[in-house]
């Protein structure tokens, strides 16, 4: 929904750049539903194998 919201902000003029920026906990998830989201959202040769870096998720 945040996203949403500030690409209209963005496709309508109304800002040039926005930072969506969230607070709280990470959902838990079981071991075979993180590693799954891992492979999904990771690169596979560099950072499933040695972890994620975190702020390019968000992007």
């Amino acid at each position: 929904m945040m996203v949403q919201r500030a690409a209209l902000a963005i496709a309508e003029g109304r800002a040039d750049c926005i930072l969506c920026v969230s607070a709280g906990k990470f959902p838990k998830v079981g071991k075979s539903g993180g590693e799954t989201t891992g492979k999904v959202v990771s690169h596979p040769e560099f950072e499933f194998i040695y972890g994620a870096y975190i702020p390019p998720m968000y992007a």
